[in-house]
């Protein structure tokens, strides 16, 4: 019946320490798994901001290559014409290149995917367009050039420019739809981790109640060991006492002494026994005292790992808010390109309108200056929209990694204290250890 109670007593014990370690590796793993879903995200979100701002690069290429189509029937100058002429070939073949890279880039994406290849098409049929364009102002048929500008080119450009900006928006769906999915992962994070270390944190408590009262309970029967032996001790002394009283006696006070002395044996030999027993019982709670030390240990270096990847995710997010801070930069800058390209825009038609019929040409281009500068400020604003939700984004990011980081540290706290209150038993159980060796070796 005693061993089978050792036995009960110790599987309890291992029980505990078993749960603490299943608790800390389910939390781990939570916690990796989230960790590599948040990453995975974020590396998503920053390639849809390089897509988005790709995008508007190429919007801003579209415009000037059709700056410099609409150039080489105004100039004058044969070798300036034919220099725009290069840079307009060169503006179409970059324009190309760029669609060929954000459309591998997109290939994860389907419907951006599936989208994006109708407007490669119709990039295509646009620069198509362009050279016979080219050609009728290589033949010098600078009025049907114009012409041509007003009925095929300006409507192909009008639902090229309408497609691009569909693109941007369906980016921006796709990245505000990554970024909701992103915070609630980080929220999923610290739930999980708070529960479990709640878990941990219950667990350990109530395995230290647990010790503490076997311990107790050690100390209870170490202590009516030692009463028993003084009981005996008192017994041998009366009985000396007694011999001493007179030689009449001495027969019955020597029979009397043996009788005590075999009680004495027996009992020294329970109090031995006791101790022996007591002794084991302190042996295998001290073991999983430093079973329950070595979890502990694992659960803080557990905790340490998930801080650093809360750092990690703190100095992605610092450089995606430094990415957000140049594309503003850029955006201002074409704001003013826009409105310089307005001015010039107001004052080469005030021209045309001097010159009479013959600047009729330039009152083509004024105009076509003038839609080029609205539609700048038009993707200027959007852009402006784009960076003001990618800053919201980032100081959710912000706000919910420090909170995580924080969790983190309250957690390490409480496994510490844990340890802590662990070493502080160990010392006690080895304390007790020590007490019942003596009490067998004295016996």
């Amino acid at each position: 019946m005693e061993k089978f109670l050792r036995f009960r007593a110790k599987g309890r014990i291992i029980t505990s320490f078993l749960l603490i370690i299943a608790t800390t590796v389910i939390t781990l793993l939570l916690a990796y798994s989230g960790i590599q879903k948040i990453n995975k995200t974020t590396q998503q979100l920053s390639l849809l901001d390089s897509y988005i701002y790709t995008l508007g690069s190429f919007r801003a290429d579209f415009n000037r290559s059709r700056a410099l189509s609409i150039s080489l029937i105004i100039e004058k100058d044969v070798s300036e014409r034919e220099k725009n002429k290069l840079l307009l070939k060169a503006e179409q073949e970059e324009m190309l290149q760029k669609i060929d890279e954000v459309e591998k880039a997109i290939s994860g994406f389907e419907q951006i995917k599936n989208s994006f290849a109708q407007k490669k098409d119709m990039l295509e049929n646009y620069i198509d367009a362009r050279r016979e364009y080219n050609n009728l102002v290589d033949l010098g048929a600078k009025d049907e050039a114009a012409e041509y500008i007003n009925t095929v080119l300006s409507p192909m450009y009008n639902e090229m420019r309408d497609a691009i900006i569909e693109t941007e928006d369906i980016l921006l769906q796709e990245k505000n739809n990554l970024t909701k999915l992103n915070t609630e992962s980080r929220n999923k994070i610290i739930f999980q981790a708070s529960l479990m270390g709640s878990i941990l944190i219950l667990l350990t408590i109530s395995i230290f109640i647990y010790l503490m009262g076997m311990l107790r309970k050690i100390s209870r029967e170490i202590r009516d060991g030692i009463e028993i032996l003084a009981n005996s001790s008192q017994d041998i002394l009366s009985t000396i006492t007694e011999m001493s009283t007179g030689a009449s006696e001495t027969a019955a006070s020597v029979s009397e002494t043996t009788a005590t002395v075999e009680e004495v044996r027996q009992t020294a030999a329970v109090a031995n026994k006791k101790a022996q027993s007591l002794l084991d019982s302190t042996n295998r709670v001290k073991s999983s005292a430093h079973q329950g030390q070595a979890s502990l240990n694992q659960v803080i270096e557990g905790m340490e790992r998930i801080d650093v990847q809360m750092k990690k995710i703190s100095g992605t997010v610092v450089k995606l808010s430094e990415q957000n801070r140049r594309i503003g930069e850029i955006t201002a800058s074409v704001a003013d390109i826009a409105d310089q390209s307005n001015l010039l825009a107001v004052n080469a038609a005030i021209e045309a309108a001097k010159a009479g019929e013959h600047g009729k040409g330039f009152t083509v281009v004024a105009q076509e200056i003038r839609n080029l500068s609205d539609q700048s400020k038009r993707a200027t604003l959007q852009v402006k929209e784009i960076l003001n939700e990618i800053e919201k984004s980032v100081n959710e990011t912000v706000g919910v990694t420090d909170e995580s980081k924080k969790t983190v540290e309250t957690g390490k706290d409480l496994v510490s204290q844990s340890n802590e209150v662990i070493d502080i038993l160990a010392g006690n159980i080895e304390e007790t250890a020590d007490a019942a060796m003596q009490i067998s070796s004295s016996n």
